[in-house]
């Protein structure tokens, strides 16, 4: 089941000359925490964009809107829906993470809990 580190190799090189063919792979690569392999198969999966009117369209595709429960006037949301393709929405939320984690911009934005404020305040 594991690979060698030949093989391990072998399979980046390939990954990383198909990324070079695609423009679209490489664009999104700019963004953070955004890798060859996260990028490929969004592009991969998604394939083109402009069949989707929006941004939340694709996020539905994906599976990462909250699920919705409702009756009469009450509306509840709850976790995410997990619709579509479950590797692209594992690469997406662990590109996000990456990005909270390693990204100083994004870490004080997203930081809100007490902890996180006291972490902040003791740097």
């Amino acid at each position: 089941m594991f690979c060698s580190k030949g093989e391990f190799q072998e399979l980046t090189r390939a990954l990383e000359d198909e990324v070079e063919k695609r423009p679209v792979t490489r664009r999104l690569m700019t963004h953070p925490g955004v890798g060859p392999l996260t990028a490929l198969a969004f592009e991969l999966v998604i394939g083109s964009p402009e069949r989707f009117h929006c941004g939340k369209q694709i996020a539905s595709y994906v599976g990462l809107v909250p699920s919705e429960e409702s009756s009469g006037d009450r509306r509840r949301l709850g976790h995410i829906s997990k619709q579509g393709n479950s590797l692209l929405r594992y690469l997406l939320v662990e590109a996000a993470q990456v990005t909270v984690r390693s990204h100083q911009h994004w870490r004080s934005k997203f930081s809100t809990s007490p902890c996180a404020e006291d972490e902040r305040s003791r740097r």
